[in-house]
């Protein structure tokens, strides 16, 4: 067994979560939306992944004790929210599995690769793209009267709706004071708009200050400045501005087919990390402290002073897993990454075909792909993984990057082209996908006036960009 602390039934996750939760989390459940679940016996702690409405993943952490169950997930939510419900459903049907250690050693290994990559392309730059029709907040600069003699440079912060015909709707200031959480549609871009100009403790209840990002880095400079600034609850010696320093990260065998990151301060036997934008660094003996140089940023540093020892059989795999999805992060990795990367346009492609090679033209739909140099793949949205991992024809591991931006845009084209179609998407079946169109009429002269003047129109959608394929019996 797995040394379980208690085994779960579908109450508990009732008592836990809600009626309300439960059956959402039934419905990620059956959805496959969960990720692998990972069972930390020592410390009675389950982990996984449920994909929701953003990009990346949301990481849940359940306590199982006895006596009570803790939950916490990365949602706006929080605790005991429906992708919660969707993590103790699935491990219902699990609990009684047993791991071996080198199942345990791996799924350590995949968490810490999950966190790494989410951290890391939160570092990127983000291409943020708003759909017509839903919320979006924009900024209003402007010079204003402060006092009576004095005028300075305002900032309203507005939201509004993006038309379809261009331009912003009915505007209307945002109210961030009322929010506990902003709201999923707010952008990271406008989060830490808000952070620096609102505040970070936007309410009254009292929370641990923090130390972290480019405010971090302020704080710790005017910390050091006042000569009261210590480490720990020794009052001995102050904390010092030091040198910058830079580190060094040393893959190195640990004898048990593992290898494990040594991350150095050279010089230096104890040192602490301090994850601010640049981060510093805290010699534990000389209690100095200064800003490091030439090392990744700090969310990413922290991961790697954590990094978990890897099975040196994985060790290429982790190396081309970081490459490959942080190209720009300049990590050290366990062996130089070694794959063949497909990183071109993406062509547009209508694919016209018929629902199980019916010939009733009612049955007859098309498909939105996309061509990457030899592989076709069904546009699935914005939030789909853009990241696709592969293998050659001579089994060269292959990494294709599609570029979901552009397949959006293709997407809108051809709605703005053809506004007689629809999605094809049935919520009573499984059969057809987001990429998928079908005439909005339903009479069957309407669906065939509709199909020719698709046809009609294939000069134009190939001087766009586009190719058809035409697939029997349509």
């Amino acid at each position: 067994m797995n040394n379980l602390s208690r085994v779960l039934g579908f109450d508990d996750v009732i008592e836990l979560c809600g009626s309300v939760a439960t059956s959402r989390g039934g419905v990620y459940k059956a959805s496959k939306a969960v990720g692998e679940l990972d069972w930390d016996s020592n410390k009675n702690q389950l982990y996984s992944t449920v994909k929701g409405s953003q990009p990346e993943p949301y990481q849940q952490r359940i306590t199982i004790e006895p006596h009570r169950i803790d939950a916490e997930c990365s949602c706006q939510v929080g605790i005991n929210c429906k992708h919660i419900a969707a993590v103790l459903l699935c491990w219902i049907d699990q609990q009684g599995s047993a791991p071996s250690a080198e199942d345990q050693a791996l799924r350590q290994v995949n968490r810490w690769l999950q966190k790494m990559v989410q951290d890391g392309r939160k570092l990127n730059p983000v291409t943020e793209h708003h759909e017509p029709g839903e919320p979006l907040l924009f900024y209003q600069l402007d010079r204003a009267s402060l006092t009576q003699n004095k005028t300075g440079i305002s900032l309203e912060i507005l939201q509004s709706r993006l038309l379809k015909r261009g331009g912003f709707g009915k505007e209307a200031p945002y109210r961030y004071h009322s929010h506990f959480q902003h709201p999923e549609w707010v952008q990271p871009s406008d989060h830490s708009i808000l952070e620096l100009a609102v505040g970070r403790h936007n309410d009254f209840n009292y929370r641990t200050l923090t130390i972290v990002g480019d405010i971090g880095h302020l704080l710790m400079a005017k910390l050091i400045n006042t000569g009261r600034c210590f480490w720990g609850e020794e009052r001995d010696r102050a904390l010092s501005l030091g040198n910058p320093r830079s580190l060094e990260f040393n893959w190195s065998d640990t004898g048990e087919q593992n290898t494990h990151l040594e991350v150095i301060l050279p010089g230096v036997s104890e040192w602490e990390l301090v994850p601010s934008d640049p981060p510093w660094y805290v010699d534990l003996e000389t209690m100095e402290a200064a800003p490091l140089e030439q090392v990744p940023m700090a969310s990413m540093l922290a991961h790697l002073v954590d990094a978990p020892p890897i099975p040196v059989a994985h060790a290429q795999a982790v190396s081309n897993y970081l490459a490959s999805r942080l190209p720009e992060a300049h990590l050290p990795l366990p062996l130089e990454p070694d794959f063949e990367r497909i990183c071109v346009p993406p062509k547009p492609v209508l694919v016209l075909q018929s629902k199980d090679d019916s010939r009733d033209i009612r049955d007859y739909f098309a498909s939105i792909q996309f061509r990457y140099t030899d592989y076709l793949l069904p546009f699935d949205g914005t939030n789909t993984e853009a990241t696709l991992e592969g293998k050659t024809a001579d089994g060269k591991p292959l990494i294709l990057e599609r570029s979901l931006l552009e397949e959006s845009q293709f997407v809108i084209q051809f709605a703005d082209t053809f506004t007689d179609f629809d999605m094809a998407a049935d919520p009573q079946s499984d059969y057809f996908s987001k990429a998928d169109r079908k005439p909005k009429i339903k009479s069957v002269t309407g669906i065939a006036n509709c199909w020719r003047e698709l046809l009609k129109r294939q000069p134009e959608m190939e001087a766009l960009g586009w190719e058809l394929q035409c697939r029997e019996p349509f």
